[in-house]
């Protein structure tokens, strides 16, 4: 995680009401903030390291992945009504927003993804 948050940016993504998942390029979960522990019911110790797909189960990792349209364009995805799975295994609607994280070069680390139940 360290290549992605330094410890203010940390302070700061766990301040917002919105859920926050931090994506590296290999789809691997780096950060989860605390109102997206909420809002699924799952705690970042489950979550961290492993393929996002593989816990959130949303309907666009089949149809068309958030992160990685906007790995593909370059051009965040605002407001896209979707679902995710809690760990429960119930569907939960939420409005969700992807964008780019690059580094000090301009080059792509991976992605943000914020979303907030509906």
């Amino acid at each position: 995680m360290s290549n992605f948050l330094n410890e203010h940016s940390i302070k700061i993504l766990d301040s917002l009401p919105e859920g926050v998942y931090v994506i590296d390029k290999e789809f691997k979960i780096r950060f989860v903030n605390k109102a997206a522990s909420i809002i699924s019911n799952i705690t970042p110790e489950e979550v961290l390291d492993k393929i996002c797909r593989t816990f959130c189960k949303s309907e666009r990792c089949e149809i068309g992945c958030p992160l990685t349209e906007v790995l593909q364009t370059n051009k965040n995805v605002i407001d896209l009504e979707t679902t995710i799975q809690n760990k429960d295994g119930a569907l939960i609607p939420i409005i969700l927003n992807a964008s780019i994280l690059k580094d000090e070069n301009g080059d792509p680390l991976g992605g943000i993804i914020s979303f907030k139940k509906k």
